[in-house]
This record gives C-alpha cells, sequence and structure tokens, in this order.
C-alpha cells in the first residue's frame, strides 16, 4: 500500500470560490517510508487567478508576499495540470492530510472540476482518502495515553502545530503554514500513531474504505461511534440501519443509549427533528470520510461511567433493526435531507449537481492536448454547461488572445463583476474591510 501525504495553502476558506495556491505532497511506502526522494517529493506554486481576491488574513498567516504571489512561474491551470498527471501516476494510494478531509478535499475537487480534471482523482482506481487529525482524535478517545493531547483554557487541542509540539515534532512558528513543512510534520505525527498505536492506525486506515465500512456496519449488530464537535468528543453504542440509494455512502446510527420503544413509532417529521437534536438519537455515518467506528469491545473513556450492560445494548440493537417499515421512514427522511440541498446559479457551487458523461469527460482530456486555438471548439462540444463556462474561463484566463473580439469583451465584463459585485465570494470592497 503507497501513502501519498499532502497539504495546500490557499488564498482564503471559501473551498468553492478561494483557489490553491501551494500544493506539496510526500509518497511513502507501506512502513511510511521514503523509497526515494527525488521522485516523491513535489512542491508546486501557482500565481493568483485573476477573479479570485485572497483574504489580506490568509496572506499573512501563510506569509506570503503578494508580489511573489503575482509572479510565480506557473499559472494555477498548469499547476493543477501537472498535479493531476502526478496524482493519477501515483495512484492508486491512500491520500492523506491534517484535517484534510474537512477542508482540503473540498477545495482540492473544487479546483480539479474548474480545471476540466476528474474530481475524484484522491478516491478513483482503488484510492482512498485518511484524515491524520481524525487518526489523532481516534487515539485520544481510545488510547489516551498514547501520545500528548494538549489542552488549553481546558479544551483538548488537535491542530498540527499543538500536536507536533506536545510530541517533539519538529515545526516551529516559522515553519507552519508552509505546505511542505506541514507535509513532512504530517507523516511525522502519521509514525508516531502507527509507532505508539498500531492497532488504532490500522482500524483507522481500515475504515478509509467504503467497502469495510458497510461491511462492518452491517456485520456488526452494535459498535462505538464517535464524533468531535469543537474539539470536544461524543461517543456513543450505536446500530447501523441502511444507506442512501448513491452507494451506500451513508448509514443512519441509531444511539442505544434510548430506548426503543421510545422512538420506533416515530413519524417522518420526527425523525427529521431527530437528525438535529442534541444529545443526537440519529447521527449519520459517511462512509467516504474516515468515521470514527470501533468494535464494541473497545471502551471510549468517555464511556466508562454510563455505558449499559452488553445484553441490553444487544436486545436495543435487535429491537431497530428488526423493524422494517422504520428503516424505510428513516430512509426516507434521509434522501429528502439530501434532496432539499440548495440549488445555485454558479457554476462553482455545481460541481455535484450530476455526473460527467463519458463522452465529456473524453473531451475534457482532449482540451488539455490541444493547441489554445483549437480548445474553444472543444468547448462548444462539451454537454455540460458546467464544464462549457469553465472551459472558456480556462481560455480567457491562460489565453485571452484567442477569443473573438466580442467573447473578450463578455469575458472582460465577467471579471469586472466577479470582483466587484455583490455575491458570495470575496470582493476586492470585502477585503479592504478585512483589512480596515
Amino acid at each position: 500500500m503507497t501513502f501519498v501525504f499532502y497539504d495546500i495553502e490557499t488564498t482564503g476558506l471559501e473551498t468553492q470560490f478561494d483557489q490553491i495556491l501551494q500544493f506539496a505532497a510526500i509518497r511513502t511506502d507501506h512502513d511510511l517510508a521514503l523509497v526515494d526522494a527525488r521522485q516523491d517529493e513535489i512542491d508546486l506554486r501557482c500565481r493568483r487567478l485573476p477573479h479570485v481576491v485572497p483574504s489580506p488574513g490568509a496572506l499573512r498567516v501563510n506569509r506570503i508576499d503578494l508580489g511573489l504571489l503575482e509572479s510565480e512561474k506557473l499559472s494555477h491551470y498548469q499547476m493543477m495540470r501537472g498535479l493531476a498527471v502526478r496524482l493519477q501516476a501515483w495512484s492508486p494510494a491512500v491520500f492523506l492530510g491534517y484535517n484534510s478531509i474537512g477542508f482540503d478535499e473540498f477545495i482540492l475537487r473544487q479546483a480539479l472540476y474548474q480545471t476540466l480534471h476528474p474530481i475524484d482523482l484522491t478516491e478513483a482506481a482503488d484510492s482512498c482518502r485518511a484524515d491524520v487529525m481524525v487518526m489523532v482524535q481516534a487515539a485520544a478517545v481510545y488510547a489516551p495515553d498514547s501520545i500528548v493531547i494538549p489542552r488549553e483554557d481546558g479544551r483538548l487541542r488537535f491542530n498540527l502545530r499543538a500536536i507536533a509540539r506536545a510530541n517533539d515534532i519538529d515545526l516551529s512558528e516559522d515553519a507552519a503554514h508552509d505546505a511542505l513543512n506541514d507535509v513532512r510534520a504530517t507523516l511525522q505525527v502519521a509514525r508516531l500513531l502507527k509507532r505508539k498505536v498500531p492497532m488504532i492506525w490500522d482500524r483507522m486506515i481500515g475504515n478509509t474504505k467504503k467497502s469495510a465500512i458497510k461491511h462492518f456496519v452491517t456485520q456488526n449488530e452494535f459498535f462505538n461511534l464517535t464524533t468531535f464537535r469543537r474539539s470536544s468528543a461524543s461517543s456513543d453504542v450505536v446500530t447501523a440501519v441502511g444507506g442512501d440509494s448513491d452507494a451506500d455512502r451513508e448509514f443512519a446510527a441509531l444511539n442505544l443509549a434510548y430506548n426503543p420503544a421510545d422512538f420506533l413509532c416515530l413519524n417522518e417529521q420526527q425523525l427529521t427533528e431527530a437528525l438535529h437534536q442534541w444529545p443526537m438519537l440519529v447521527r449519520v455515518i459517511r462512509a467516504d470520510a474516515q468515521p470514527i467506528i470501533m468494535p464494541f469491545g473497545l471502551m471510549p473513556y468517555e464511556l466508562r461511567d454510563r455505558r449499559l450492560f452488553e445484553d441490553i445494548y444487544r436486545a436495543r440493537a435487535k429491537a431497530v433493526r428488526g423493524d422494517p417499515k422504520f428503516a424505510e421512514r428513516l430512509s426516507r427522511v434521509l434522501k429528502q435531507r439530501q434532496s432539499q440541498s440548495k440549488l445555485s446559479s454558479y457554476v462553482e457551487q455545481m460541481v455535484l449537481d450530476a455526473r460527467i458523461s463519458a463522452e465529456d469527460a473524453r473531451l475534457c482530456e482532449q482540451f488539455h492536448q490541444l493547441p489554445w486555438s483549437e480548445r474553444g471548439a472543444i468547448c462548444e462540444q462539451l454537454q455540460d454547461r458546467r464544464l462549457r463556462e469553465l472551459g472558456r474561463r480556462l481560455i480567457y484566463v491562460e489565453c485571452p488572445e484567442v477569443l473573438g473580439p466580442d467573447e473578450r469583451l463578455r469575458m472582460d465584463e465577467w471579471l469586472r463583476h466577479r470582483i466587484g459585485a455583490m455575491v458570495p465570494w470575496r470582493t476586492i470592497q470585502a477585503a479592504i474591510q478585512e483589512i480596515e
């Protein structure tokens, strides 16, 4: 098994509208050792896109000089083109970052989408994704004495720099927030986990596969589920009920601290409300987000004072899993929740609206191979209007001289609107306010 550790630095925290400025990665073997540092380490930087206004705060945190940002050798498209080729060459692999599933994966997917590359490179070709921060959180709950988790104001701190400093891993304030330095520190944290808590490491790596998650939740009548809110762990013994229609990417987990007699009779409206209550009756296990699920025999420290007898959990799980009408109602509620996601007129927010057809995928690959003067014709052949718009943007940003006068004027107007209008993304005025 190959591991690819990566990190990004960006213009801000808006995963739909900000851009990657730096991408760094290190590939290791199964034992987390580098085979060839020259071939297995990359550090790519690019210029700012003309329609992206950086967050002054992000530039300050990342210590990015705006002048250097404007003069980088690679454009955003050139960086993403090289990156896509490298990720495909390194696949299949486990792609890991630090807090990557919560942020990096979203903005990486968006960058691939906006440059007409396959958006699922970290999940395609038997690849999967993992998050070292989630694995540290799992260790904090199921092996609390294994590694040092620092506290501040009584709260656990899981950010990379805090974990590195507490465990004698070199990541100074000056080195932090550089993608390559953060990757090296993340790799050291992963090696620490693998050495100190190999059982947690192996189980959490196993939880990266959707097929493994489905097998676990269907074969185990009840098990431990841990989630985190604001660095605070919440663990419960749960049983899983069904999956959604999209290749079982989600499973409903029923909290067995509740007596099934109190909720099996709930109608769909009441179940919808239960999805948002706290403590939660129903949790959703995302099979593609490396959930912290563990066998019942592993005791999370916070459950030790409120854990029920095993026979009680078994009887409650049997009652829940033996009620098909309840499972149907809950499945409908989950599907309805997904269908109520907001529709948008902005192409960046349409990344998951529909699958890209095989023919359009072929045309996108052809787009990358042709001279810029011929790529406009490819855009017109694309059936997906999202891809047509993104392709025209790429031509305008990379080689505007090949556009006709009318198209050039239209795109110039698009750019003016992009950086100055009242819109969901960061404009020049918003950046000025942030500076103030």
